[in-house]
C-alpha cells in the first residue's frame, strides 16, 4: 500500500516492433531485476487492456509502475548501474518511444 512521500515512477513503453510479445514479456522480466536497486519497494509491469472508452490510451505495448521509498531513492536509482544496463541494453533498443510519469503519494 502506498504511503505519503513514496514515489510511484509509472513508465510507458512503445515497441519499435508493436505487439511483440516475445519483447513485451523480455522487458517484464527485465524489470523484475530493479527490485535489487536499494529505494525500490515495487516493480510492476504489464501489458495494455484494450478499451473502448475515449479517455483511455491503450497504444503502448507495456507498462511499469516502480515504487520507491521517496524521492531521494529515485534519483539514486536513475544512476544505479542495474537500471543503466536494463536502459541500455533491452529498453532503448526495443523501443520506439517511452514516456515516464513521477509522482508523489499524498
Amino acid at each position: 500500500m502506498p504511503q505519503a512521500g513514496q514515489v510511484e515512477h509509472v513508465v510507458m513503453v512503445w515497441l519499435k516492433h508493436a505487439g511483440d510479445a516475445k519483447e513485451r514479456t523480455k522487458l517484464v522480466e527485465e524489470a523484475r531485476k530493479l527490485k535489487a536497486i536499494p529505494g525500490v519497494l515495487s516493480v510492476s509491469g504489464g501489458t495494455p487492456i484494450p478499451s473502448k472508452r475515449p479517455i483511455v490510451d491503450a497504444s503502448f505495448d507495456v507498462g511499469f509502475v516502480i515504487r520507491f521509498e521517496n524521492a531521494a531513492a529515485m534519483n539514486a536509482y536513475l544512476t544505479h548501474p542495474i537500471h543503466v544496463k536494463l536502459t541500455n541494453e533491452v529498453l532503448k533498443p526495443a523501443s520506439r518511444k517511452v514516456v515516464v510519469h513521477d509522482f508523489t503519494v499524498q
